[in-house]
């Protein structure tokens, strides 16, 4: 019998590692705890983080250089721009496409002041650190949405260091409504009605996410519907049609209490809130600048819109009032919009990313 060969030792670059609700937060830990149940040895570095089981963290960002000659890893994984790594997942796109995008969030004298603090030293020596790594020929890259493509060529990566690799989502948690009694108690939780029409917004910054822009059309909208804001910064803005639920931890059962989710982003590498929507048989209606929306089916299993331009509110409120007024139609989009996710889960994104490892370790190997 051939000897078994041996998985390769890890040792991950990542900010902050620890489980916070769904989203981007979780997704380094669920990576490197599926890694560590696989067999690998799995190290990780950060700044912050829990204690997770099969993995050694080394909680000090500042060391290391010590600890990668202390742990003396076969690959390092970097989660953004934290340092120099074999591979470098671009969850967060990159640093000087960011501020062009994010910027739209920004109006009138806000919008002057914010370019202002976009120059600032700080941001071009990130961009500098940056683009020094894309450029390295030694450096191979993770993109999660051709958007995220895009700008790793636009800041020197060449074409063949780049892999796209969309995130996959939990298809056992995030599934249709299993249970009506409790889509009921999340909604009375939420002081909302059974008949009531719920749209799920989920998002920390709700600025660059683009509360604001909800906001005007349900002001103006002639058929009732409600608006949930989940995520830990409570809006300033207040009415009847919206409800602040803060952060929570149990995403998929808000996934379910919903009849549709609004992304609205100025700017996303790639939303898992609108995979895991759709894997919840939610209809969506996200903006072209979520890299998620490439997984969208126009029409089909929701809509893509733009979010800057003169008729932004007029293209958001006509989608929205379809689908409140048509329950048929939400039901059609969430069907479909579930057999995409369906086609787009963790375990394959596991599989994916192992074979990655094997790749980039073999071309380790030879040079």
């Amino acid at each position: 019998m051939m000897p078994a060969t041996k998985l390769p030792r890890l040792l991950f670059f990542v900010e902050h590692f620890e489980r916070l609700g769904s989203g981007a937060e979780n997704y380094a830990v669920s990576l490197c705890s599926a890694l560590a149940d696989a067999g690998y040895e799995v190290h990780v570095t950060a700044e912050d983080g829990g204690d997770v089981p099969g993995v050694i963290t080394h909680t000090d960002h500042k060391r290391i250089p010590a600890i990668i000659d202390e742990v003396a890893p076969d690959l390092t994984i970097d989660w953004g721009f934290h340092h120099a790594a074999d591979i470098h997942r671009l969850g967060g796109g990159v640093h000087s496409e960011f501020i062009k995008y994010s910027l739209d969030a920004y109006k009138g004298l806000d919008r002057k002041w914010k370019a202002l603090r976009n120059k600032q030293s700080k941001h071009r020596k990130l961009i500098v650190r940056e683009t020094a790594m894309l450029q390295s020929p030694q450096a191979h890259f993770i993109a999660n949405s051709k958007f995220v493509v895009d700008q790793a060529g636009a800041g020197g990566a060449a074409p063949n260091a780049v892999t796209l690799m969309y995130n996959g989502v939990d298809i056992d948690r995030f599934r249709p409504v299993t249970d009506p009694e409790l889509r009921t108690a999340q909604r009375a939780t939420w002081h909302l009605k059974e008949d009531d029409v719920v749209y799920l917004f989920v998002a920390h910054n709700i600025r660059l996410k683009n509360l604001e822009l909800l906001c005007r059309v349900f002001e103006t909208r002639q058929q009732p519907a409600k608006l949930v804001v989940v995520g830990k910064n409570r809006p300033a803005y207040t009415s009847t049609f919206m409800e602040y639920a803060g952060a929570e931890d149990a995403m998929e059962v808000c996934y379910q209490a919903a009849d549709a989710l609004l992304h609205p982003s100025y700017f996303d590498a790639g939303a898992n809130v609108v995979l895991e929507a759709m894997s919840c048989g939610l209809p969506v209606i996200v903006s072209d600048r979520c890299g998620t929306d490439e997984l969208v089916d126009h029409e089909e299993s929701g809509y893509v819109l733009p979010v800057v331009g003169d008729t932004i509110q007029d293209l958001w409120a006509e989608r929205i009032n379809a689908l409140t007024d048509d329950k048929a139609l939400r039901q059609r989009l969430g069907t479909a919009g579930r057999k995409i996710a369906e086609q787009h889960t963790f375990v394959d994104y596991v599989n994916q990313f192992r074979k990655l490892l094997t790749d980039v370790l073999e071309k380790k190997k030879s040079l």
